[in-house]
């Protein structure tokens, strides 16, 4: 399963660089739970910030995309 975890978390940042090309970008650590494995992000594009997860799973050993969830999206603070 570590390697499926690391292999999954690979995949993850390329789809949230694809995903959010021109800003900041963290992607946390892999979380496998039941079957899915789940990546949370936080990429900052321009003013945004965008707090989401992405979601895999592994069929008859295929990596397969199953969602992707935006959870919070908000105006970044004036500092």
């Amino acid at each position: 399963a570590a390697d499926a975890s690391e292999e999954i978390g690979n995949i993850a940042r390329e789809y949230a660089r694809s995903s959010y090309p021109d800003g900041a970008l963290e992607v946390g650590t892999v979380i496998a739970s039941g079957g899915e494995y789940q990546i949370p992000l936080i990429a900052t594009s321009g003013e945004m910030q965008i707090t989401a997860e992405i979601v895999f799973s592994v069929h008859d050993g295929q990596i397969v995309f199953a969602r992707y969830d935006a959870y919070e999206v908000h105006a970044m603070e004036a500092v």
